[in-house]
């Protein structure tokens, strides 16, 4: 993945990687499709900073809560910037 911040990226990665883990294991698989569909029906959220609020805060939790039992399949660069926007 590029280290462009692009919520569509990130969100496509999350999505991806939560498909490797069994369908009854998922955790925050409903607030991954709510964000990818908000970010699909509204492209101008890329740049509204509480949806990429949002989005920060669904990768702060992704270790612990998303079922993968693994950090965001994302670049550091891209984790740098959305731990930014968790705090």
């Amino acid at each position: 993945m590029s280290d462009t911040l692009s919520l569509s990226s990130v969100l496509d990665a999350l999505h991806a990687q939560q498909q490797q883990v069994p369908a009854n294991d998922r955790g925050l698989e409903k607030e991954l499709d709510d964000l990818r569909q908000r970010l699909q029906d509204d492209p101008s959220l890329e740049n509204d900073p509480q949806f990429c609020t949002t989005v920060a805060w669904l990768v702060q939790d992704w270790p612990a809560r998303s079922g993968a039992g693994q950090l965001p399949a994302l670049s550091p660069l891209l984790q740098a910037g959305l731990n930014q926007f968790a705090t």
